[in-house]
């Protein structure tokens, strides 16, 4: 499976400097488990509020990066979000636990290639 589109990453080299990139794909991975474990939280204590604003925000992040499956899982829990839908919050949820550490290890595994030292 495809976790990132190298395209997009590459863009974001461009953008924000190549020299910056790993840093900022580090940003993303520590970021990335304080993400998971405050949604897992608020779905613990079922704040559909911080769950729509956590997954507002990760469907952002993850797609500056290019990681468009965890942006399409964040999308879909802000949908569920929005409509209430707690069955399909826990089950975005549970795809992002997979998904998003997936996406984390295959970005640091691609910097060395998409940007060379």
């Amino acid at each position: 499976m495809q976790w990132i589109d190298e395209e997009i990453l590459a863009q974001l080299g461009r953008d924000a400097g190549e020299e910056l990139l790993p840093q900022l794909v580090a940003i993303f991975v520590e970021d990335g488990q304080k993400n998971l474990d405050a949604l897992v939280n608020a779905l613990r204590t079922r704040d559909a509020e911080h769950l729509l604003l956590l997954a507002h925000t990760l469907k952002s992040v993850c797609a500056t990066y290019g990681s468009m499956r965890c942006h399409d899982e964040a999308l879909a829990l802000e949908n569920g979000c929005r409509q209430q839908a707690w069955t399909v919050m826990e089950q975005e949820v549970a795809n992002l636990q997979i998904s998003l550490p997936a996406s984390c290890a295959a970005l640091l595994s691609l910097l060395p290639v998409v940007h060379p030292a």
